[in-house]
């Protein structure tokens, strides 16, 4: 309310004779909003809202996924191959790696040590950036067919052409240099490298390196939106199959999962697990399955949508540990998940609810976890070592 508050103050204190000037998507998206809601926004106003739509969606992690139909086939040979795998691996990790900083980088806009990188053939998009791993890859343009470029963040004056990434028969299919070629229903940019999936296996691809195929456990499915770190930690988002189930039975879970949501039933939903490629593992995680994957990430004013699971989970490669930060008991608990150990600790806890979270890689090994609630932000500044001493919840 106070948002929408404050967008009709804007609006009428501007004035209504606005330039002629062509909008993108996302703003005449929201001016439609608006206006269905009964608020005036001038096209400005309207592009600043969609550009702090992009900086959220990004720096929170999301990768821009798109859907297609299930008509992906498994890895097959390109016609021709320009280098090895061997040189195209020389050829990324040339740069020696630095103590750079990603402040400011999205989705859309990659931005290293206060420097905005700028790509001669056209505007970026599903940026994924690590500061570890001291690489970008990013695709370059719009239309049907783009380029896929890698950049060292210590050198980002050198980007290195990977391969291209192309929507075909309803599905996307990436080519690679080395002749390599990977077809899926779904992709998702990696620092070093690229992943696509469809139903039943995940295909990964880190330049210099073969592509790693791995089959997906059977009654799940790959969730549309990965928050995390899927290249580094080898762990996707699954979600439980109920695609096929009756009616009835979609509204009796649908009530369960309601009731779970304010406290009665089941405590421990687990319509979500988190797979992990490398030992075949799933972790289960207390989020509701209410068909979600058809849902915006964010509302109609650029916030995020708290019911939608995206913003439930996130996993990381911290070092040599791999953790989950996930919500429990609906939006009262913050919890943290090492995914090899199994061990779980209670990050934060408010029988009120917690606003929101973020977590913010520090580039060393660890990062910030910062939990918001009535209007303040309460962090743990270091969350590796918080982790190490923290004590064990048992059923978490």
């Amino acid at each position: 309310m106070r948002t929408k508050i404050l967008v009709c103050a804007l609006a009428a204190a501007c004035s209504t004779a606005v330039a002629a000037q062509t909008l993108s998507p996302e703003a005449e998206r929201l001016m439609s909003a608006a206006k269905a809601q009964g608020m005036q926004i001038t096209p400005e106003q309207a592009e600043r809202l969609a550009e702090r739509q992009r900086q959220m969606v990004g720096q929170l992690g999301a990768m821009g996924l798109m859907t297609a139909a299930p008509s992906a086939q498994p890895v097959q040979p390109a016609a021709a191959a320009e280098m090895s795998e061997a040189q195209l691996g020389t050829e990324v990790r040339k740069a020696k790696a630095g103590n750079v900083s990603l402040e400011g980088t999205t989705d859309m806009r990659l931005v290293v040590g206060g420097r905005k990188y700028v790509d001669p053939e056209g505007e970026l998009a599903n940026v994924a950036a690590d500061a570890e791993r001291n690489g970008a890859t990013f695709l370059v343009g719009r239309g049907a067919s783009r380029p896929v470029k890698f950049v060292a963040l210590s050198d980002i004056s050198a980007p290195v052409v990977v391969g291209r990434l192309s929507q075909r028969g309803g599905g996307f299919v990436f080519e690679g240099r080395t002749g390599v070629r990977i077809a899926g229903d779904k992709f998702i940019t990696l620092p070093d490298g690229i992943a696509l999936w469809r139903d039943d296996a995940l295909f990964l691809y880190r330049y210099g390196t073969p592509v790693a195929s791995h089959a997906l456990p059977e009654g799940y499915y790959p969730a549309d939106y990965q928050h995390g770190d899927v290249g580094g930690t080898g762990v996707l988002l699954l979600r439980r199959d109920q695609r096929g189930e009756s009616a009835n039975a979609g509204a009796l879970r649908a009530a369960k999962s309601l009731f779970s949501m304010v406290g009665v039933g089941r405590k421990n939903a687990s319509d979500f697990s988190l797979f992990d490629t490398r030992s075949g593992k799933l972790t289960p995680l207390a989020i509701e399955n209410l068909g979600q994957d058809g849902e915006p990430l964010l509302d109609q004013v650029g916030q995020p949508s708290k019911s939608h699971y995206f913003w439930r989970v996130q996993w990381m490669q911290l070092g040599t540990r791999r953790l989950a930060v996930h919500r429990a008991k609906s939006m009262q608990q913050l919890l943290v998940t090492d995914l090899d150990s199994g061990r779980t600790a209670v990050a934060f806890d408010r029988g009120l609810g917690i606003t929101s979270w973020t977590f913010m890689p520090d580039g060393r090994g660890s990062g910030r976890l910062v939990a918001n609630w009535m209007m303040q932000d309460h962090a743990i500044d270091d969350l590796s070592a918080w982790f190490d001493g923290a004590p064990e919840i048992k059923n978490g």
